[in-house]
């Protein structure tokens, strides 16, 4: 089973979303048997708040494993809980929240849906204690502290998270394997989990628009015969660095194969066109100096975006392919 999620999910979103049960699971137990807590209302923030995480950062599946979870406690409190209707209304209300928090199509801006679902939820558990009659006296207090642990989750979930996850996913997965020997960028099998997770957000109606560059450096057989195979290495690496100095964080870069790379990056519409003018000024026809001689680098590139040329994550490199060699006809750069 193991071995099914961390092939499915990757490494470092099985051990977040462990982590995220395990606590889950600590406040459940603590709210649940503790006399001063099974009834109180405001904590339902607390067992949404691990549905909202895992809505906005994962595969919205994985949130039913929450809601089944906590909503197994809900129907214990019932039962352990002294004002039996109060602990009725807690669940119908948990299950409500729950089923607007799925509903609600993902945003591009993860940030803006995690503070729009953090937001309904606190303003729901507001009006409900309202109208389920809690006491006035305490109702204010307990808004106030609401409010600061929802300010608390949300910075977490918004901005804290994101980092977590790179960090986790630098540190805890095989990264080596996925990093081309040669030229320190990522190699094909990286490329083909990259497209993997690509689909499986498409699939789940999560994705974000995105493009892909597809390089292919011209007349590279052509220097391999005239300077020697190390001479061809030379180039490959010079023409993968240049690439990588010119993109940002967000922009990763793939060696596909043999003179052939590939720039996944989130720009699209003119956002991608100043990119590709930039390479266009930056790397092609760049001289890399060999001996007391120098190669002039030339490519022949080919772009597919996604929502534009196709819906679908699998015909992105098909379309970006066909184009680069549609510009390698049309163009005729000398090396």
């Amino acid at each position: 089973m193991s071995a099914f999620l961390t092939k499915r999910y990757g490494v470092f979103s099985i051990l977040t979303i462990t982590t995220m049960i395990s606590l889950n699971t600590s406040f459940l137990l603590y709210m649940t048997f503790n006399p001063y807590y099974n009834t109180e209302i405001f904590n339902l923030f607390f067992y949404l708040a691990p549905v909202i995480m895992v809505r906005v950062y994962y595969d919205k599946r994985l949130s039913y494993i929450f809601i089944i979870v906590n909503l197994f406690a809900i129907h214990l409190n019932y039962f352990l809980g002294e004002i039996k209707t109060m602990n009725l209304s807690f669940g119908i209300i948990y299950l409500l929240l729950a089923i607007i928090i799925m509903s609600i199509s993902p945003l591009k801006n993860k940030t803006v849906h995690t503070i729009l679902l953090f937001s309904i939820t606190y303003v729901s558990i507001i009006l409900s204690m309202f109208f389920l009659g809690y006491p006035i006296e305490r109702m204010w207090i307990e808004i106030i502290l609401l409010g600061l642990n929802i300010f608390t989750m949300t910075y977490i979930g918004a901005l804290i998270m994101p980092g977590l996850i790179q960090y986790v996913e630098m540190t805890y997965t095989k990264r080596d394997l996925e990093i081309d020997g040669l030229t320190g960028v990522y190699n094909r099998l990286s490329f083909n989990h990259h497209m993997d997770w690509l689909f499986l957000k498409e699939t789940n109606q999560n994705i974000e628009d995105f493009s892909l560059l597809f390089f292919d450096i011209n007349k590279f057989k052509q220097i391999n015969d005239t300077y020697g195979h190390p001479i061809g290495d030379v180039v490959l690496k010079a023409f993968a660095c240049k690439l990588k100095q010119e993109l940002l964080e967000d922009e990763k870069v793939f060696r596909y194969g043999g003179d052939e790379f590939i720039v996944v990056t989130p720009k699209i519409g003119s956002e991608l066109l100043k990119l590709v003018k930039q390479l266009e000024n930056k790397v092609q026809n760049h001289a890399i100096p060999i001996d007391d001689d120098a190669i002039t680098i030339s490519y022949s590139l080919g772009i597919s975006e996604y929502h534009k040329d196709t819906h679908s994550v699998l015909e992105m490199v098909k379309i970006a392919d066909k184009n680069m060699y549609i510009n390698k006809k049309q163009t005729s750069s000398a090396i």
